[in-house]
Order: C-alpha cells, then structure tokens, then sequence
C-alpha cells in the first residue's frame, strides 16, 4: 500500500471533540491484560462428570486462564499500528475534500445500514427476503466508512443531500482495490440503492474468502453461511485470538447524533477491516513459504526456475486476491441467472398444469 505524505495526513487530522463534523477519539491507551487469579480446588469426593470448557480446566489445574484481548482501533494490532486519525463528515463538500487526500491503491470500506424514515413497528418485523431491495435498512440512510495507512474516515450519509462525487470514483476505480468483509453483499446493495449512490462497484476484494485460504480451519461446512455480522466475532477469536471490545444496543444508526459508544464500534469495525486485509495476505505468504520450506522437489523446481521464495509468494497472494475480486458484472450475472431459473421453473410449473 503507498502512504500518502505528511501534509495530507495533517488534513485528515480532527480538531474538536464538540463538532459533529470534526470528531476524534483520544489517543490510544496501553493495555494490561488481565489474568484471574488461581483456583484451588478442595479435595473432596469426586463430582459428577459434566461438560467443563477449557478456561475452566486450566484454572482447576492452578494455570492461569487466557483472555482474549479486546481489538480496538486505539491499540496496535500484531504489527500495525493503532488507527492514527478519525474523522467523522457529513456534507458531501467536506467528504470531497477530505478522499481526495486518499492516494493508496487499497483501501478498506464498510457500510452501515440505517433504518429507512417513516419505518413503523410493523414495516421492520414483516418479511422482505423475496424483495429486490431491503424496505427497512439503507446505507444512503446510515454511513460508510474508509481506512487506509493514515486512519478512518466515517461518512454519514443520512446526512448528506448527495453522494460524494470522490467516494463514486472510488468504487469504479478498477486500479484501486476495496477491502471488505462481505464484497458480494456490499456490491450488490450500492447497486441497489442507485437512487442515490448510481455507482457499479469494482475490484471489491471480499477479505472473508481471503481469510479462509489463509486460515482453512475457519471454513465453515457445506451448507452452512453465518451472517457477516457473526462469522467477524467468531473468526477473530478462533483465527486472530482477539474479540471486539465495543457492543451497540442501537438497532440502527439513523439517528439525529452519534453516541460514542456507536462511532466505536463503527470505527472498530472499518480499522478492523483495514487490519484484516493486511494479516489474511501475509498468512497466505507464510502458509507458501512454509510448503517450500517442507517439499524439497517443489524448492528444487523453483530453484531450477530461478524463482525466489519471496517472488512465489507474491504470485500466490495476488492470485489469491484475484480470485477473491467481485464487481458489478458478476452481480448481473448472477441476476440473469436467476431469472433465467425462474423462468425456467415457472415453464414446468405451467407444463404439468400446477
């Protein structure tokens, strides 16, 4: 990723905590982990046998028990570091003027939905799976946040009378990469809402299908397809051993003012998608650089090649996140797809007279 210079960091930079459209957090804290204090277990005739789990175990045994650490876009994270700057904007100007400071060519993104206005009790509880747009949710109605090397920026669409004119050309812009947790769903919901957003995303690299080739233990069994909003929380324990600090009671964000509780965890939530993008590409690298290290006919054919480990690696991750690429026209494909099977349905339905 290419990091922009040091006066367009500045520009990201927030000034006041009191104003809505210029908002920062405080600096990032130091973390102590916390570890419980020994058990001692009272000999005693023997209980019954249940079904302990392992922190449990390893206290009974007099170790200490393992928590895992809280992510925060506040603390460094492995290798990188904690998210530099935050800015929250909700004018179209503003948001113009403050992505155009953003030159990497990868950048991650997340959307928040928010409830749509004049939504009753009865509009949120009735289904709307079979609809070609969610009626309740949208992100013109919520935000979306961007993170790059020099910090996040949250755009608060509901806000805004129109869509920034630079977050356009960066969902079109083929040479930039998207990161995101769930490409399909994030492409196809800008494409959706084209009253406002009228965009056709490309090169969205979907980091869930980057994070299972680099952790094959987290792929889910056939079938089965947990929400985004529950595989993040179960990946990152089981994968990353970290868990998400900062819950939100709010069922959406369409509200007249921010709580801090909420801008937390939206900015957790975009830095952690930042963070992804970087730890899934350099456990590919690792996972090909530890095959090399282990077959000597493959080292003997790439030495044969006069193919460095380093040039290998590189090859497989870029393949890797090729594979991993969705865009617009695959949303059209899977359309006509899908009429074409209905079609198709409906012509036997009227066959056999049903």
């Amino acid at each position: 990723m290419s990091f922009s210079s040091t006066s367009r960091s500045t520009k990201r930079c927030a000034a006041s905590l009191h104003s809505a459209a210029s908002w920062q957090l405080q600096r990032p804290v130091s973390f102590v982990q916390h570890l419980s204090a020994p058990v001692t277990v009272a000999a005693s005739a023997p209980a019954p046998r249940t079904f302990s789990s392992t922190a449990i175990l390893a206290a009974a045994r007099g170790g200490p028990i393992r928590v895992a650490p809280d992510f925060s876009w506040r603390r460094p994270f492995k290798n990188l570091p904690p998210a530099p700057n935050v800015k929250l904007i909700t004018t179209d100007f503003d948001a113009d003027a403050i992505l155009d400071t953003l030159t990497s060519k990868r950048v991650a993104i997340d959307a928040e939905p928010g409830l749509r206005p004049g939504i009753s009790v009865g509009d949120k509880m009735r289904s709307w799976s079979n609809l070609s747009r969610n009626p309740v949710l949208s992100v013109r109605d919520g935000l979306v946040g961007l993170a790059d090397a020099e910090g996040v920026v949250l755009l608060w669409t509901a806000k805004m009378k129109r869509v920034p004119r630079r977050l356009q050309e960066i969902l079109e812009d083929p040479n930039m990469e998207k990161e995101t947790i769930g490409a399909p769903w994030l492409v196809r919901t800008f494409m959706e809402e084209a009253d406002f957003f009228a965009v056709r995303p490309q090169n969205v690299v979907c980091l869930r299908f980057l994070a299972e080739m680099g952790w094959p233990h987290t792929i889910e069994p056939e079938g089965v397809r947990m929400a985004h909003d529950q595989w993040v929380p179960q990946f990152a324990e089981q994968a990353l051993g970290i868990r998400h600090a900062v819950k939100s009671r709010q069922e959406s964000f369409h509200v007249t003012s921010l709580s801090k509780e909420t801008l937390e965890l939206l900015i957790n939530r975009v830095w952690f998608t930042y963070c992804l993008g970087h730890e899934a590409r350099q456990r590919i690298a690792d996972r090909v650089d530890g095959k090399v290290a282990r077959d000597r006919t493959l080292l003997r054919m790439l030495t044969e090649a006069v193919m460095s480990r380093d040039r290998v690696k590189q090859l497989m991750v870029d393949r890797a996140t090729a594979d991993a690429v969705y865009d617009a026209d695959m949303v059209d494909e899977a359309r006509e797809a899908m009429s074409a099977r209905l079609e198709y349905l409906e012509e036997i339905r009227k066959r056999h007279g049903r």
